[in-house]
């Protein structure tokens, strides 16, 4: 593989909210850099973020969130299941998981999607770790995918979700829409 960096960004239909995603991809892993500006009034919020995962996305690896004006969540994970803070502190309610859903960013649910073996049809109950944003809350919980066409079109909930043809958001029905970056659509 040769690395690259990937600019992606995501429009939320529902609140306006927009995000801004760099991603370096090489060999060695995965580096995702961004900006998230979501919610409406009194409810809105901007979040800065940097997530690393193994190169074939197999595990988040580290998660660093920044609440603008708010507090800073840092977790990083060994790659089978162990979760530390940021301060290197176990955190053993999430012992044994590999997904995440980081909320505010599609990173996790790409990761999930990437990394499971899918059949058409299929429903896969994955046990993920999830984290609320702006609360900035973390929980344990089981979610149900449903696998519609492999590498292509799945279901969380009530909400499809449709990839690229590299395997990245292009549209999670009533949440966010893949939108052309600027430099993109001037060359």
């Amino acid at each position: 593989m040769t690395d690259r960096s990937l600019a992606i960004r995501w429009q939320s239909p529902a609140d306006g909210g927009l995000e801004h995603c760099v991603l370096k991809i090489a060999d060695t892993g995965i580096t995702a850099e961004g900006v998230v500006i979501g919610g409406r009034g009194e409810q809105g919020y901007g979040l800065r973020y940097r997530v690393t995962a193994d190169a074939d996305w197999a595990a988040l690896r580290s998660i660093h969130l920044t609440l603008l004006g708010g507090p800073t969540l840092a977790l990083r994970h060994d790659g089978f299941g162990e979760w530390t803070d940021g301060a290197g502190a176990k955190r053993k309610e999430f012992a044994g998981l590999l997904d995440v859903d980081l909320g505010a960013t599609p990173l996790g649910l790409i990761a999930t999607l990437k990394r499971q073996t899918w059949k058409t049809g299929r429903t896969q109950e994955i046990d993920t770790l999830v984290l609320a944003v702006p609360e900035m809350t973390l929980e344990r919980r089981r979610v149900a995918y449903l696998c519609l066409e492999p590498g292509r079109h799945y279901r969380v909930g009530d909400a499809d979700i449709r990839l690229d043809p590299d395997g990245f958001l292009a549209a999670w029905a009533g949440r966010l829409d893949r939108i052309a970056d600027p430099a993109e659509a001037t060359a």
